[in-house]
């Protein structure tokens, strides 16, 4: 999905629902933005509806600028367990949950992961996930796990994932797995636009925030996009 479409498309929902999913380009977002706005805001009969009427809850999240919250979240924080599953079967995870959102759940709804874990039920993990949303959820592991078997198409992908997210996470992470990427097949000049993107966000942070991140990458001063 190109920049274009994907800035269309944002623009088009609530200020606090994006698309996280650009690989899903099959599933109406707009139908899934409903459905996680309606989770987030405690609208259960209408999230079960949506559900009914094909909404896919991977593709949108909400987000108040620092949490990325799925549908899932919400059901589990809010005990609606029934729903919570049935957002399971749909495909949602909690694998991009921070955890100071973790810490905020009950305990029941901790009771509640834990017990459908032992049943060979992981609310956490998706099987079989891309690498881009590996890269979207900070899972550094698996990302560099499925590098050796990523297509061409998969890693471009994963270098435009980080264009679009680093600022949420870790600049330093993202800029060490666009070096590997490159020696992986993705496309160079892409790799070079999406260096000097960060570059010039980092340049742009007042001076406490700047120099947390150049003086771990001290690159990021020097213009250099090898």
């Amino acid at each position: 999905m190109d920049n274009t479409k994907i800035e269309t498309i944002s623009n088009a929902l609530p200020e606090d629902i994006f698309p996280v999913r650009y690989d899903l380009e099959k599933g109406d977002v707009m139908l899934s933005a409903r459905l996680v706005d309606a989770a987030a805001h405690g609208r259960w009969p209408e999230v079960t509806r949506l559900l009914s009427d094909g909404a896919d809850p991977r593709i949108c999240r909400h987000s108040d600028g620092v949490t990325c919250e799925s549908a899932l979240y919400f059901a589990i924080k809010a005990k609606e367990f029934d729903i919570a599953h049935a957002l399971f079967e749909a495909g949602d995870r909690l694998d991009d949950l921070r955890a100071s959102e973790f810490d905020t759940l009950p305990a029941e709804s901790v009771n509640f992961l834990a017990r459908a874990s032992a049943y060979g039920d992981n609310f956490f993990v998706e099987d079989g996930k891309p690498i881009s949303e590996c890269i979207r959820c900070g899972l550094w592991a698996q990302t560099r796990e499925a590098l050796d078997h990523a297509s061409r198409k998969e890693l471009n992908l994963s270098v435009e994932m980080i264009g679009l997210h680093f600022r949420a996470w870790n600049a330093p992470e993202y800029l060490a797995l666009l070096d590997e990427l490159r020696a992986h097949g993705a496309n160079t000049e892409l790799i070079a636009r999406t260096r000097q993107e960060m570059r010039q966000w980092v340049l742009s942070l007042p001076s406490p925030l700047r120099a947390q991140i150049t003086d771990r990458v001290p690159e990021f001063l020097s213009g250099e996009d090898s």
